[in-house]
């Protein structure tokens, strides 16, 4: 049975993480499938940004396609972008041969000189890199997207992440994933290994409240549309909620 212990706690940054993910994580986590989570995306997606008036959508970045995939398959036209070569090789096996798959790094989305009607940013990958890159990259998302277009972030709460576990334990499969986590100075730390494998994955977020995170897109010229947790619009961000739901869009 899964085990915990605690809350999150403090501790010093790791320094020179990459936020690179291994073989065995996206084996893990990322195994093709339609999960009741991602379906319950797909819904929120298509109710927020149905297809008749965003038809264009980028998925940055977009893993194994499992959002890219079945938006594609509902009309949308859709570009997904990924670091990992790996990813988006399981990602084209499994879509119709309309999505683009491009390998790019989500922070260097300006590079693609294309206009969407949405940009969606999905399974907290949000806020890799320091106050400035994250900065950087949420005002790249407005410029991809035309006047009327809409930005969809799915982030880690600031005010909600220390109810997380210090230390984690959960089985999937024959797999034992043991998970440390952690926060210091604005940025969430998270190390996970396996039972079966050397692979060892660190990841870092920076990560911001409520207020902070609609701060940042006004100064980069967005409004708030919407703000939730789990893709439910009746639920509000709350401390109680590790993450939570935004929708940006650029003003006419």
């Amino acid at each position: 049975m899964p085990q915990n212990r605690s809350s999150v706690g403090r501790t010093s940054s790791c320094v020179g993480v990459t936020n690179e993910y291994s073989a065995t994580w996206f084996d893990t986590y990322l195994s093709p499938g339609n999960a009741a989570e991602v379906d319950r995306e797909l819904e929120f997606i298509q109710q927020h940004l149905p297809v008749g008036q965003f038809p264009k959508i980028l998925d940055v970045p977009c893993g194994i396609g499992r959002h890219a995939a079945p938006l594609a398959s509902a009309g949308y036209e859709v570009w997904g972008v990924d670091r990992s070569t790996a990813a988006l090789e399981v990602a084209r096996r499994s879509s119709p041969p309309t999505v683009r798959y491009l390998p790019l790094d989500m922070h260097d989305i300006a590079a693609l000189d294309e206009r969407f009607d949405a940009v969606i940013c999905l399974w907290t990958s949000f806020g890799f890199g320091d106050a400035t890159e994250t900065r950087a990259l949420l005002s790249s998302m407005g410029d991809c997207v035309r006047p009327g277009g809409r930005i969809l972030l799915d982030v880690y709460n600031a005010d909600g992440i220390e109810q997380l576990p210090v230390e984690s334990v959960d089985e999937r499969g024959d797999r034992t994933v043991s998970t440390l986590r952690s926060v210091e100075a604005g940025k969430f730390r998270v190390e996970i290994r396996y039972s079966d494998s050397s692979d060892i994955d660190i990841m870092e977020w920076s990560v911001y409240t409520p207020t902070e995170l609609e701060q940042m897109a006004a100064a980069v010229g967005l409004t708030s549309v919407l703000a939730c947790v789990w893709f439910d619009e009746a639920r509000p961000p709350a401390p109680e909620h590790p993450r939570m739901q935004f929708l940006f869009e650029r003003p006419e």
